[in-house]
């Protein structure tokens, strides 16, 4: 195992006492890794981005991972780079993208890959959910790594559906600001990953919307009351005092020796199940809709945009069938739940 290179404390000191003029004058003398290292120390944060475009970029970056783990506010630079000066190579590499259906606490499993002339860069991990981003990872693959990992998602990824690139970076972008609100700064893995992604990717996938397309003349619910059975619907939240208010009914009933009515009990304490959750239900919505269209399910498709419209315009939470039947999905699931949790006689 190779021995890692020690560092010349002496000649760094001398460089951070001489500012950018003598960090400048020993990258042009060829003493790179020395002046990158004061560089560093001296958060010379335009230097080491002026150095991303040449024959340094790559130690260029890291210093400035190192940067962004030190805290300091390091911007993504507008790449004017275009597709028409990528490697021959890069240019035919399409960027890879899967979503998974989320989990009950909101979390999709996601891939991203994208080839530019450095190579293709992945990033993997969680996003929605209170924390915005989990689990994340980044790395490097070959063109047949890359080409491996596809098949593999293809074929045996958990419910994962292949996005247009962009769409996907769109539904992911609201989970970066969560995590930047909590921390202060986005992930350093995907300030890595996004210095790879051309700034018109990233502009599409901002301003894409992904429900182009699936509009549909009627606004009929109906439909939507089948969705629950579906994997990128199963168990969505809904607010905690809607299932107790079932809970309790049902409880008094049985008390007072009287049958309950499950149906009618759901349909009374439907109306306030979406309070507090109803922007993560136009979030999984929305999701949903690009995951259907992407996987050819056209119908399921303009369902979920049927489900987003009523939802972003204020329909009542009992005019949806959907809301009742997850409420009696979740009601279920906590009832399995408790008589799993129960010691046997």
């Amino acid at each position: 195992m190779a021995k890692k290179r020690k560092i010349d404390k002496a000649g760094v000191a001398r460089l951070v006492e001489g500012g950018q003029t003598a960090v400048t004058a020993a990258i042009e003398a060829g003493d790179v890794a020395l002046a990158l290292e004061a560089a560093v120390q001296l958060e010379l944060v335009g230097l080491l981005q002026g150095l991303e475009g040449g024959p340094h970029r790559k130690l260029a970056r890291k210093a400035l991972h190192r940067l962004k783990s030190k805290g300091v506010a390091v911007e993504t630079p507008t790449r004017t780079r275009t597709a028409f000066t990528l490697g021959s190579d890069a240019a035919r590499v399409p960027p890879t993208s899967f979503v998974g259906p989320p989990s009950p606490e909101g979390y999709s499993e996601f891939f991203l890959a994208y080839t530019d002339e450095d190579g293709t860069c992945l990033l993997m991990g969680h996003f929605g959910g209170q924390e915005g981003l989990r689990g994340l990872s980044h790395g490097h693959l070959s063109r047949g790594q890359l080409r491996s990992l596809k098949k593999d998602l293809a074929a045996n990824g958990p419910g994962l559906v292949e996005l247009p690139f962009s769409e996907a970076v769109g539904h992911m972008l609201p989970a970066l600001e969560v995590a930047k609100a909590l921390t202060g700064r986005y992930p350093h893995e995907w300030d890595h990953f996004a210095t790879h992604i051309p700034e018109g990717v990233m502009n599409s996938a901002r301003l894409l919307d992904p429900l182009r397309g699936l509009e549909r003349d009627d606004d009929d619910l109906t439909g939507t009351s089948v969705l629950g059975t579906h994997p990128w619907f199963q168990l969505w939240p809904v607010a905690p005092a809607a299932i107790e208010e079932v809970i309790t009914k049902i409880s008094n009933k049985l008390d007072d020796d009287s049958p309950p009515n499950m149906a009618e009990e759901l349909s009374a304490a439907a109306g306030g199940a979406l309070e507090g959750v109803r922007p993560e239900w136009i979030r999984r919505a929305r999701l949903a809709a690009s995951a259907a269209r992407a996987a050819g399910d056209v119908d399921l498709a303009q369902t979920a945009a049927v489900l987003v419209k009523a939802l972003e315009t204020g329909r009542a939470a009992s005019d949806i069938p959907l809301v009742e039947r997850t409420l009696q999905v979740q009601i279920g699931w906590m009832a399995q739940q408790a008589m799993s949790e129960t010691p046997g006689d």
